[in-house]
C-alpha cells in the first residue's frame, strides 16, 4: 500500500517541479504564428481558386451557346436570337425589352445581333467584382460560317447599359481582335 502512496506523490511532485512535461506559453506562441504565417500564404490561393470555379461555369455556358448557335444555323441556315433555340443548358429564360436571357448566381447570359458582323456574340456579363465577362461569337466570313470561341470582356453588370452596349458594338465589329 506504501508503493501506491509513493506513486501518486510522485505524480504530483511531478507537475509541481521544474522539470514538467508541456508546451511554454513562448512555444505555443510560435506555433500559433507559424500557422498564421501559413494561412495567411494559403488564403489568396484558395481565393483565386473560387473566382476560377466560378468563371468556368460562364466559360462552360458560352462554350454551348456557341456551339448551339453553330448547330442551329447548319441546320436552320440562319442565326437564332432567341435563347429558347439554343438552350440546351436547361436555364429559366427571362424576357427584357427585345432580348432574351438567363442568369445565374455570378453572371447574366444573352445573345447579341449584330448586323456589320452577320451573326451572333454569346455574353456572359459578370454580376460581381472580380470575375471577368466572357463572350464568343458565330459569323458569317466569306459565306462561310466561321466561330470565335470564348475572349475576356472587360464588362460586368455595374456598368452603366451604355457601357455595355459601346463594348458590345465593338467587340461585334472588331471580333477578329478578340477571336485572336
Amino acid at each position: 500500500m506504501f508503493q501506491k502512496k509513493s506513486i501518486c506523490l510522485g505524480l504530483f511532485n511531478r507537475f509541481q517541479s521544474e522539470s514538467t512535461y508541456g508546451f511554454t506559453v513562448i512555444e505555443l506562441l510560435v506555433a500559433i504564428l507559424i500557422i498564421s504565417f501559413l494561412s495567411a500564404i494559403a488564403l489568396p490561393s484558395l481565393l483565386g481558386q473560387v473566382h476560377k470555379a466560378k468563371e468556368t461555369e460562364a466559360k462552360t455556358a458560352v462554350s454551348t451557346l456557341r456551339k448551339d448557335q453553330y448547330y442551329f444555323y447548319l441546320e436552320n441556315n440562319s442565326f437564332s436570337q432567341d435563347l429558347k433555340d439554343l438552350n440546351s443548358l436547361n436555364y429559366e429564360i427571362k424576357k427584357h425589352s427585345e432580348h432574351d436571357y438567363f442568369e445565374t448566381e455570378n453572371y447574366i447570359y444573352f445573345v447579341a445581333p449584330h448586323e456589320s458582323l452577320h451573326g451572333r456574340l454569346h455574353l456572359a456579363i459578370s454580376k460581381r467584382k472580380g470575375l471577368r465577362s466572357y463572350g464568343s461569337a458565330v459569323y458569317l466570313k466569306n459565306n462561310q460560317l466561321e466561330e470565335c470561341s470564348l475572349f475576356p470582356i472587360d464588362i460586368s453588370s455595374e456598368n452603366s447599359s451604355s457601357e455595355i452596349i459601346n463594348i458590345i458594338q465593338d467587340a461585334s465589329i472588331n471580333h477578329e481582335q478578340y477571336c485572336s
